[in-house]
């Protein structure tokens, strides 16, 4: 039997794991499955926004020149 790769999480992974922990608590909270008090509320937000990105502004750009592109702005 093939000896198993040690495996590490590499720090997007951690991250991801992070987010998905946040949205299911929010998620259980609009469900009213948990409750959450207003700072909860507040530190989920500020984690989420250095987490994940923010679409801040979607465009579709095009002509009959050219196929269409989308353009998203990134908010920071």
């Amino acid at each position: 039997m093939a000896a198993r790769k040690k495996l590490e999480l590499t720090q997007a992974w951690r991250d991801k794991i992070q987010i998905a922990s946040i949205i299911d608590r929010l998620a259980k909270h609009i469900n009213d499955e948990i409750d959450m008090k207003p700072t909860q509320l507040k530190a989920a937000e500020i984690l989420l926004k250095k987490v994940a990105p923010d679409l801040s502004n979607t465009t579709l750009d095009g002509n009959e020149d050219k196929p269409v592109r989308m353009v998203v702005s990134w908010k920071k």
